[in-house]
């Protein structure tokens, strides 16, 4: 009864070793499979500071560490969501201004309950696939004219909706009646 005994035993260690095997050979092929982002993550930076922050996030581009880049906006966002998707479901744009070979977006959304009015210059990747967000500082062009100047305006006029509230076309007042003294 012993011979039985130690049979079923081997049989039960040899099918666990076999189904071990069988797992690791599965979970070699899901990490081979599963496309990996270019980095080493934001666990290899130093964000405890702000200087340090900089310094990183200098560092992430220029070691072009996309999954660091991605795990920090993450982090940022995490607690914003449903502000996000409010003013995702609300975005609407206004005039499109072309200059220099980038374009001035005026776009509208809402958040945290608030109508934001925003001014966005894009520019074409080198590559002429993607359009890129980018910094372009447009207070100099106060005293330009032609195009630089109307851009110039529509920015401070778009923007200052943002102290007034909500646009809300102004009703006109009525036309005075013939005869009266106004």
């Amino acid at each position: 009864m012993s011979g039985k005994s130690q049979s079923g035993s081997s049989t039960l260690a040899v099918l666990i070793s076999v189904l071990a095997l069988l797992a690791s050979i599965a979970a070699l092929v899901v990490a081979f499979r599963t496309p990996r982002l270019p980095g080493r993550g934001i666990a290899s930076y130093d964000l405890t500071t702000p200087q340090n922050a900089i310094r990183s996030e200098m560092e992430m581009e220029a070691n072009g560490d996309v999954l660091a880049r991605l795990e920090l906006e993450q982090a940022l966002c995490a607690c914003d969501q449903p502000e996000l998707q409010q003013a995702v479901n609300s975005l609407s744009f206004g005039r499109t201004f072309e200059c220099e070979g980038k374009t001035l977006v005026l776009y509208q959304y809402t958040r945290d309950g608030k109508d934001r009015y925003e001014a966005q210059w894009l520019e074409k990747a080198k590559d002429g696939k993607y359009h890129v967000i980018l910094e372009m500082p447009t207070w100099s062009w106060d005293q330009e004219t032609g195009i630089k100047g109307e851009i110039h305006k529509a920015i401070r006029e778009w923007e200052a909706k943002n102290a007034a509230g909500p646009a809300v076309e102004p009703t006109p007042a009525p036309a005075p009646t013939p005869g009266s003294t106004e």
